[in-house]
């Protein structure tokens, strides 16, 4: 169903789109509430070519992130930049798209957040999987599993979480072939959606370069203010 016979890998060098700001806090987040999944086999309807519906990591808080700048394809990854000013301004990207339907198989967003050395990680996969089973993002014997999913809309099921640095660096170590694993909800069977590696360790060092070029530092929350000052203690009643 989803071999690399019948997919291509796009780096995404045109794409262009609403960024949240997920990755302003870049924490891993709580597994998403058991829930029915959408049927089994249901597929993405985005056109090919089309960009995440909010992929990760350049949000304006409030507002939509400005065009992409600094686009760059490494492989099968294209770095990208973005006119905002936040914690995490670039990402990394890659689409598989099915080659007969034209339509997305899955999508991989990396952004990485100087302020904490951590990346923010979105993965986008077709409807009907299990949110039990989780996600796993593997390249040879490297793997980041037990990813939960965040949420499903229709053109797919998201995990969104926040990833340690070294979590992420280590699948560099595992050759140029590597897969998103995923369950179907219905029979819970094992299914693999493809993922190239070719190219991720030079887009992941350039996203670091400009990442840490163009981030702005999160402001420290404000302090609490002090507390006013006790009154002083009444005069005693003069004696009579």
């Amino acid at each position: 169903m989803f071999s690399t016979k019948f997919v291509t890998i796009l780096a995404a060098s045109a794409l262009l789109g609403s960024i949240s700001a997920f990755a302003q806090t870049a924490a891993p987040t709580p597994a998403a509430p058991a829930a029915r999944a959408p049927a089994a086999g249901a597929q993405a309807t985005r056109p090919a070519g089309a960009a995440p519906r909010r992929p990760i990591g350049a949000a304006a808080q409030g507002g939509a992130a400005g065009a992409a700048t600094d686009v760059q394809n490494f492989g099968d990854w294209t770095v990208r930049c973005f006119n905002v000013k936040t914690a995490a301004p670039c990402d990394m990207i890659q689409i598989a798209v099915n080659k007969e339907k034209k339509q997305r198989v899955s999508s991989v967003s990396l952004a990485y957040v100087p302020s904490r050395d951590s990346y923010a990680a979105q993965v986008i996969v077709p409807l009907g999987v299990s949110f039990q089973s989780g996600l796993t993002l593997a390249a040879g014997d490297k793997k980041i599993e037990g990813l939960k999913f965040r949420r499903c809309e229709g053109d797919g099921c998201y995990v969104e979480t926040g990833l340690a640095k070294n979590a992420v660096e280590q699948l560099q170590y595992g050759g140029n072939t590597g897969s998103i694993m995923v369950a179907l909800y219905r029979s819970n069977k094992p299914i693999s959606l493809p993922m190239s590696m070719n190219g991720f360790v030079q887009a992941a060092s350039k996203l670091k370069e400009l990442a840490r070029a163009k981030a702005v530092t999160p402001a420290p929350p404000a302090s609490a203010a002090p507390a006013p000052a006790a009154a002083p203690p009444a005069a005693p009643a003069p004696q009579q």
